[in-house]
């Protein structure tokens, strides 16, 4: 047995073992845990890279204590949702209140979510393409602490970090930053992967970065 049929049902049994030693954690939270501590796996094992294996391979040790997390609380996810195009009639089926997409704050960055991974989809018909992403952290590690970020980047793909640095002065604090991707026209159905890696003394905070042509 392989794929989801496998998968799932031991991430899901990794989350609880996360939620029994951090109760108060948001789901984002958890699943921010386990996909920063995975071990990278090779786009030799499959092509199409972190869409077909995810993060990685899920190390239930490591997301016990990942240093830091990108959180959420249930307004981030209804931003998100606004938009990619749903209306508040259908957001309020889901949600059980009601929801005006046009007088909220949209959510900030190129996917408009905080989280742990990011993808930009290239377009085909010009020369290059660039996202923004915007993040937030949580140090949920001991304080204080400094961060140093690290990008792997493939061929073709330029990404840059800002700030470079994240100095937290206590648990819980939280930093923002800004990923910029530009990424040169590619073939179509190609895929390709980088990372961003937030390092302490202490922490290696992974981050996927998936390239890819429709």
């Amino acid at each position: 047995m392989s794929g989801t049929s496998m998968s799932c049902p031991h991430v899901s049994g990794v989350a609880a073992y996360v939620k029994s030693f951090h109760p108060d954690w948001t789901p984002a939270a958890i699943r921010s845990a386990i996909i920063t501590t995975a071990k990278p796996m090779s786009q030799k094992v499959n092509k199409e890279a972190e869409f077909a294996f995810g993060a990685g391979q899920v190390n239930p040790t490591k997301a016990l204590n990942p240093g830091l997390v990108y959180d959420m609380d249930d307004f981030a996810y209804i931003q998100f949702l606004c938009h990619e195009g749903y209306n508040g009639s259908t957001l309020s089926v889901l949600t059980g209140s009601s929801i005006n997409c046009t007088s909220l704050l949209p959510g900030i960055g190129h996917d408009a979510i905080n989280y742990p991974s990011m993808q930009l989809s290239v377009k085909s018909n010009t020369d290059r393409t660039i996202g923004v992403f915007r993040r937030r952290v949580t140090n949920v590690g001991p304080g204080p602490t400094i961060y140093n970020a690290t990008v792997k980047s493939p061929k073709g793909v330029e990404i840059i970090v800002k700030p470079t640095s994240l100095i937290f002065s206590h648990t819980l604090q939280k930093k923002s930053f800004k990923v910029v991707v530009k990424a040169k026209s590619m073939t179509s159905m190609k895929v390709v992967s980088g990372s961003l890696i937030w390092r302490s003394p202490r922490y290696i905070v992974r981050s996927p970065i998936v390239i890819y042509s429709p």
